[in-house]
């Protein structure tokens, strides 16, 4: 019956607001690996898909999930709705948790790359910074650092600033011309 709901709900766009929260697709993840349905507490389901990721050996970094980009209205978008369908496909064919759980990473930090590509492509910018509840996750964190650096990026991520949100917040008073109170 929920899930009957629950297609409805989706078909119908109703309480579906979009969202462009990189939690929210971790959520997303571990919910369709049944590690999380209901979260307790903020990150939880992000830690608990992490912890999957650490357990699987490096046969989960060969054969990741294909990037997909598109744009929209003039805004780069991943899209992780082939994300999904081939995480479904996984779990279908019974791929370990694990398994799933460290290409999903991979595929993140992979896809997050390809965008900065284009931008760099557009803008000449080299510089990245990383900050967001997201890069308190290890393994996403590590992963992208040597991803980017592969890709020739500088990247600069909180030392003096906290690498949750309130990096972003610094961030967004730095970019809207209100001098930080550091």
């Amino acid at each position: 019956e929920n899930k009957q709901i629950l297609g409805a709900m989706l078909t119908k766009r109703f309480n579906c607001p979009e969202t462009t929260s990189c939690g929210r697709l971790f959520d997303a993840v571990a919910a369709l690996l049944g590690l999380c349905l209901c979260s307790d507490y903020e990150g939880q389901a992000a830690m608990l898909l992490e912890h999957q990721a650490t357990l699987a050996g490096p046969q989960a970094h060969s054969n990741i999930y294909p990037v997909t980009l598109r744009e929209e209205s003039g805004l780069l978008i991943i899209d992780s709705a082939p994300l999904a369908a081939l995480i479904c496909h996984d779990i279908a064919t019974q791929v370990p948790i694990p398994i799933i759980a460290r290409r999903f990473h991979f595929w993140l930090a992979e896809s997050l790359v390809a965008l900065l590509e284009i931008l760099r492509q557009r803008t000449q910018m080299a510089n990245i910074v990383l900050c967001g509840g997201c890069m308190q996750n290890k393994l996403l964190f590590e992963t992208l650092v040597d991803t980017i650096q592969q890709h020739q990026f500088n990247v600069f991520a909180g030392e003096l600033v906290p690498m949750n949100d309130g990096g972003i917040s610094l961030g967004q008073a730095f970019i809207g011309g209100t001098p930080p109170c550091v």
